[in-house]
């Protein structure tokens, strides 16, 4: 990934710029000199405790435009770009958080009308983020590994060895019959119920029959033609046969692909969630629950009838849980998250 200095992008900036920049700035500065103005800056903007007071003060869309340019590889992005972040925003309130990112130091225009963070910026973004975290974050010292199993593989690959073994009838709508998705649970680690809400969409092409772990299964081994459906009955598909000589870390690495992209459009930001939490889960420490839905519920918004701690709970958190990447850890009534075997493979 291309990285543009913080002191190149300062350099570039003319003395109006630089002049926005310092006020409120208490210091008896030569504005007649450039060099003095960006040395003090530089100084300013690079100093962890006062970029952090600053971060606890931006709203929550410019957290989360701002992390979410720290991931982004493009080095420059045009103002029609960083709108296309904010698709809902009218041209004032878009205007509005560009100000507000652009007078505290986090994002800069550039060359050609552009803009971009410096990359000692995005590091401190990041930090401050991870600072807020740490609060959440608990040590387990006397942690056992107790499973060690790779649920979701397993799971799958029993679902194959059905369809495998005997090929199910479907119902008119596509779906298969209720005793023989009983039957498949009896075959998984992890049992469901097939689900009684009234209104379930937008997470899966089957995602509004089938409970959320299954559903995707089915989803993802569809896309990967592992099954398919064929008048009116679920088959095995053409490229089955790429299971044999799949390694294990390319397996787990392809669901989590296919869960990134599966929920993008519900949540845009569901690849910046996930960057920033596989950066905070680590050995030995627990993450509270309650510490993870309060941090990054301002990074998500409402979807129909998810709420925003709906889509942290049960569309990121629990897809992690269901995807082998952390598991959960009950302790005094309260609920924490530590690493799951996949983890180490991604």
């Amino acid at each position: 990934m291309i990285k543009m200095n913080l002191m190149d992008v300062l350099l570039f900036q003319d003395r109006k710029e630089l002049g926005k920049l310092l006020q409120g700035i208490d210091s008896n500065i030569n504005v007649h000199s450039k060099r003095e103005m960006i040395e003090v800056l530089y100084a300013e903007l690079t100093n962890f405790h006062q970029f952090s007071k600053k971060f606890q003060l931006l709203s929550n869309d410019a957290k989360r435009i701002a992390l979410t340019l720290c991931f982004d590889e493009k080095l420059f992005l045009s103002k029609e770009e960083l709108f296309g972040f904010v698709p809902k925003f009218d041209q004032e309130s878009f205007h509005a958080l560009v100000e507000e990112l652009t007078s505290c130091g986090i994002l800069f225009a550039y060359a050609n009308k552009n803009y971009l963070i410096p990359i000692q910026i995005k590091d401190e973004l990041i930090r401050c983020f991870k600072m807020n975290m740490d609060v959440h974050s608990f040590i387990f010292p006397s942690l056992e590994e107790t499973n060690v199993e790779m649920e979701i593989v397993n799971d799958i690959l029993s679902f194959i060895d059905i369809v495998v073994d005997s090929p199910l009838p479907l119902t008119k709508n596509g779906l298969i019959h209720k005793k023989d998705f009983q039957a498949i649970m009896k075959q998984f680690s992890i049992k469901e119920t097939i689900p009684d809400e009234k209104w379930r969409f937008g997470y899966g092409r089957r995602f509004s029959y089938y409970p959320d772990r299954f559903s995707f299964i089915y989803d993802f081994c569809f896309n990967r033609k592992w099954i398919n459906e064929t008048d009116g009955t679920l088959v095995i598909g053409e490229k089955v046969n790429e299971l044999e000589s799949l390694k294990l870390d390319i397996f787990i690495q392809s669901l989590v692909n296919y869960w990134l992209t599966l929920y993008r459009r519900p949540i845009p930001t569901i690849k910046l969630l996930f960057k920033l939490f596989m950066g905070l889960v680590e050995d030995g420490n627990g993450i509270e629950e309650e510490g993870i839905i309060y941090e990054f519920t301002p990074l998500v918004t409402d979807y129909y009838y998810d709420t925003k701690e709906d889509v942290i709970k049960k569309r990121f958190i629990n897809m992690l849980v269901n995807l082998n990447i952390i598991k959960p850890i009950e302790r005094n009534g309260l609920r924490f998250y530590t690493v799951g075997p996949a983890k180490y493979l991604l």
